[in-house]
């Protein structure tokens, strides 16, 4: 179900969640079940609504949306022109009617989420930057554009040329390097017979870059671009012979490439351009070495981290296996006695819950702000279904810890005020200052009683050999600390 749900995420403007999805839902305990595509959906923060609908209601839904046929098939769904297009996991593009649809084909169940309305700002600004020099160099200098022109195409598929070598497939490869009977990008891209001296994903890049920043000192540089275009004639036969009679596969992309120096040496024997100098030779060549060196240093670096981020994705999947977890959960010394601690309950109710964690924080701790926002999320997420208890490590006997008597007022707060979730929020949230903290929240008047909760709770942990925090304890069995508190809605 992976390409359905991809397309709803690029379909709502989602497209930079894409990747992190795909590595938390491969890694999922319950992958590849629907639960663990919306569970995954709000373990990344993108809010989704997955259920049975009214076919009544079919006008009320969302136009992009991910549906169940009757052969329990998911498909992506879009309402288009009166008609419902389904795209299936293996890219499959049919049409109904919408009759035809909601009769026939849609067993009511459906995934769907908001589109994103958030402006991702670096992307824009980007964006704009690129359009303005566009806009700019065509008013001011519109002559050098078409000189140029087949200059940016060969960056740009060079570009898609090494994305695809090292297995980073953008959406544009995606489509043109589509295997087939003749058609195989990376059959081509990794050959043997292309890679003995320069790597073919190298070449085309540090000819098309220096190209371009040669034609950026002076326009009329451009003239050697051309003639390198036309002494490399040979390379590119060569190139197109080992495709058609030896590989016999082609790829696209190369042959794009092809085409375009095809281009650059029919200018320069046309005489397109007269003036011609060796000054510009000369520094071409500098800078096609030397950006081959460092591209090709910075292409193993990026193969290396590739390697790695795979290993450490298998590392997830076997860490979020849930086996795993419960294998990696301890049980408590002594879990009756955590039952009768005075502890802070975030839940203001008496309903009965099916899970209940205990989150052990400590003020000192960077760390513990992080998981004390992530307990709220999971309670937004789990509202129903998940209790969570907040404890303190904390050795109130050590006078030099100026945060044992905000504990201590936290404590009273709880037990007699009932205010607790602003006071702690500012702690751990807001991180507020102790002096303003207490300024707000002033002192504890029950000192001695609330020193005894602390000091059983301290106690308790170094009994259970809790001395990190923040620690978690989920229905009564030690969390390690390989997991984080997010981490814990995979397996609520």
């Amino acid at each position: 179900m992976i390409n359905v749900i991809t397309k709803l995420l690029q379909s709502n403007k989602y497209s930079e969640y894409i990747v992190i999805f795909k590595e938390n839902y491969t890694s999922h305990p319950d992958y590849p079940s629907l639960y663990s595509a919306t569970n995954t959906l709000d373990f990344i923060d993108i809010q989704n609504i997955a259920g049975r609908f009214d076919k009544t209601d079919f006008d009320k839904i969302p136009s992009r949306f991910i549906a169940q046929l009757t052969n329990n098939e998911f498909v992506f769904v879009e309402k288009k022109h009166g008609k419902i297009f389904c795209i299936n996991e293996f890219n499959l593009k049919v049409k109904f009617t919408v009759a035809d649809f909601l009769e026939t084909k849609w067993t009511g169940l459906a995934i769907i989420i908001e589109e994103n309305k958030t402006l991702n700002e670096k992307i824009y600004i980007f964006k704009m930057l690129f359009v303005s020099m566009f806009l700019f160099l065509l008013v001011y200098n519109h002559e050098n554009i078409f000189k140029i022109a087949p200059v940016l195409l060969g960056l740009y598929i060079s570009f898609l040329i090494h994305q695809q070598s090292i297995g980073n497939l953008t959406t544009v490869s995606k489509k043109v390097c589509e295997k087939n009977d003749i058609n195989n990008c990376d059959l081509v891209i990794n050959s043997n017979f292309l890679n003995k001296i320069i790597k073919i994903s190298i070449l085309p890049f540090s000819f098309f870059l220096a190209s371009f920043i040669l034609s950026l000192i002076d326009i009329k540089f451009i003239e050697t671009v051309y003639f390198f275009g036309l002494i490399s004639m040979p390379f590119v036969f060569y190139l197109i012979y080992i495709q058609f009679f030896i590989l016999k596969k082609v790829c696209k992309l190369c042959l794009i490439i092809s085409l375009i120096m095809f281009y650059l040496a029919i200018m320069k024997c046309i005489g397109f351009i007269s003036n011609f100098s060796y000054k510009p030779v000369v520094v071409f060549s500098f800078l096609f070495f030397l950006i081959t060196f460092l591209w090709n240093s910075y292409e193993e670096n990026l193969k290396l981290y590739i390697f790695q981020k795979k290993e450490f994705l298998e590392l997830q999947r076997f860490k979020r296996n849930r086996e795993t977890f419960k294998l990696l959960s301890e049980k408590l010394i002594n879990p009756e006695v955590l039952n009768t601690l005075d502890i802070i309950t975030l839940n203001r109710d008496n309903k009965v819950y099916n899970n209940t964690l205990f989150l052990i924080l400590s003020p000192t701790c960077g760390y513990c702000h992080l998981a004390f926002a992530e307990a709220i999320s999971l309670i937004n997420s789990f509202e129903n279904d998940l209790k969570i208890n907040i404890m303190f490590n904390v050795n109130p006997k050590n006078t030099n810890n100026q945060y044992v008597k905000i504990i201590q007022r936290l404590i009273e707060i709880y037990k007699y005020e009932k205010e607790i979730f602003e006071a702690i929020s500012d702690l751990h949230k807001s991180q507020m200052e102790v002096d303003k903290w207490i300024d707000k929240w002033g002192n504890c008047n029950r000192y001695d009683e609330t020193f005894e909760v602390i000091n059983e709770h301290f106690k308790w942990c170094a009994v259970n050999n809790i001395s990190y925090t923040p620690a978690m304890i989920l229905n009564e069995k030690k969390i390690p600390n390989i997991y984080n508190v997010k981490e814990l809605i995979l397996f609520l």
